[in-house]
């Protein structure tokens, strides 16, 4: 039996990415709680949205507090998507990648899971 995302809790953890893309209003949120209780498991909620924001000229409650702690800059976003010690796990929203111009490869080299409503 394996632990999350085919891990075994008695094997030594490998760096990894692991990236869910969801829709707005889904259930995303309650899976990414879940999987934080994983010790082997740091997860980055939505690192993207400050881009998305930046680039959409989005109203949201948030947008000011959210443009002032998240970068926008694709590169530097870039730098933040690789996995340091532990499992990183994304949690995303898949209309963030709007006017996402950098090469989308570098999203594609986690384990990607889709959430459905």
């Amino acid at each position: 039996a394996g632990g999350a995302f085919g891990l075994h809790p008695a094997h030594p953890v490998t760096p990894d990415r692991v990236s869910l893309w969801s829709g707005p209003r889904c259930r995303s949120t309650a899976v990414m709680y879940a999987v934080a209780q994983r010790p082997e498991v740091e997860v980055v909620d939505e690192p993207l949205f400050g881009h998305y924001l930046s680039v959409s000229g989005a109203l949201r409650p948030s947008r000011e507090e959210v443009l002032a702690v998240q970068d926008t800059d694709p590169e530097a976003l870039v730098r933040t998507l690789h996995p340091g010690r532990k499992v990183r796990f994304f949690k995303h929203m898949a209309n963030h990648l709007r006017g996402w111009a950098h090469e989308v490869g570098t999203l594609q080299s986690s384990r990607m899971l889709v959430l459905k409503s």
